[in-house]
């Protein structure tokens, strides 16, 4: 009679493990780097904006609207794919003037703090990494939608756009007549859901 107790007990325990499983796997997005972009402007001798995007994004992001607090959002951007859609601009963007892209080939974001502010938009705070210094920064994101993909994959999508100073960065060259020091930053992320 002990038997059936430890089978029932056994086969709750396994159902349970099955249910977080379920529960983890549910809320898991990996980054796709296609549909995914993160783009900034600055101001150029204080007459013109300057825009600029970065092509080689990844990443993850976990997501409930149901526990906002448990969520949460990691980036990396290879700070080499810098476009400007001018190949020798890029090429001085990437130097040490800039990105120091080969003493610094990463930024990355990585999120600790996302509350619901309401419906579809969210604050997330969380630590900025440029040129190997680390920044707390906050922004709003907004979500801009969920559906399907082509493979029937659940997919999701945010906004968010927040401004740097990359000053705070290290970055101080042409400061401040040439290029300005506030750098606007708009990433927009689509993200599909992981499964096993």
């Amino acid at each position: 009679m002990k038997t059936i107790p430890r089978i029932l007990f056994g086969l709750s325990l396994f159902i349970s493990i099955q249910t977080l499983a379920s529960y983890a796997e549910s809320n898991s997005y990996q980054i796709d780097p296609i549909h995914s972009s993160v783009w900034f402007r600055v101001l150029h001798l204080n007459v013109s904006p300057a825009y600029g995007a970065f092509g080689d994004i990844s990443g993850t992001i976990q997501f409930d609207t149901e526990h906002t607090d448990k969520s949460s959002i990691e980036v990396t951007i290879k700070t080499a794919s810098v476009n400007t859609l001018n190949d020798k601009r890029d090429e001085h963007l990437r130097s040490a003037d800039f990105f120091n892209v080969e003493q610094f080939p990463e930024a990355k974001f990585k999120s600790n703090s996302w509350e619901q502010i309401d419906k579809n938009r969210y604050r997330i705070k969380g630590i900025l990494t440029l040129l190997g210094v680390d920044k707390p920064i906050e922004f709003e994101a907004r979500l801009v939608g969920s559906g399907k993909g082509r493979n029937n994959e659940d997919r999701i999508g945010f906004e968010g756009v927040f401004i740097i100073k990359r000053s705070d960065f290290g970055m101080v060259k042409y400061l401040p007549s040439q290029i300005g020091d506030e750098v606007s930053i708009t990433v927009g992320i689509e993200a599909e859901k992981i499964t096993k």
